[in-house]
């Protein structure tokens, strides 16, 4: 079993950024890790994959059973990157010591900052999917909730939320005071992907 898994959803309108992200992952000293590619997750025509306002529901994609061979994962979509090469290495020490259900480190959002809001619950608009990574077996229970939850009650169900039901639901919480990941751009503010 591999220490990490990174799911990563990918847009068919920004390649070069799959690249990059893809590479991110590839360069890491320790090849410890998982990486799945989930094709055609993201897209903003389908009406079932948004939420109630109309927004793009961005758990779309990470619901399907993975077959995930690793001990922790995380969401790693195609417009973020790793940003040290010993991230996995790092990690890897880090859970084998502390055996945490939860890991959260810091991710740069461009145009924004960085996030999550340090040692503070996480919160809508201070959390990302790439500022976290979460035990195999806390993501399979979690991830069938969240989805539960958007089908019965047609909710935008997104990052913060999950973080916050594994948050709630463990006192296993490690914070691991790195900067992992960041953007490759700024906020799209609302703009269709095809426009980046």
């Amino acid at each position: 079993m591999k220490t990490i898994c990174f799911l990563t959803r990918c847009h068919p309108a920004r390649p070069n950024m799959q690249k990059v992200c893809i590479d991110s992952v590839k360069n890491q000293t320790c090849d410890d890790w998982q990486h799945f590619l989930i094709q055609g997750a993201m897209r903003e025509s389908d009406e079932q994959s948004k939420g109630t306002d109309g927004k793009f529901a961005i758990e779309h994609g990470l619901t399907k059973p993975w077959p995930i061979d690793a001990q922790y994962v995380m969401v790693l979509d195609d417009d973020n990157m790793l940003v040290y090469v010993d991230f996995v290495k790092e990690f890897k020490e880090l859970i084998e010591k502390e055996n945490p259900d939860l890991v959260l480190f810091h991710g740069e959002i461009k145009g924004c900052g960085i996030y999550p809001r340090w040692k503070l619950p996480p919160a809508p608009g201070h959390i990302d999917w790439m500022c976290y990574a979460v035990k195999r077996e806390m993501w399979e229970k979690y991830i069938k909730v969240i989805e539960s939850v958007r089908l019965t009650a047609r909710m935008e169900c997104n990052d913060s939320r999950f973080a916050t039901l594994c948050y709630e639901n463990t006192k296993a919480v490690v914070w691991f005071d790195r900067l992992v990941t960041t953007t490759q751009r700024g906020p799209g503010k609302m703009r269709p992907e095809t426009e980046f």
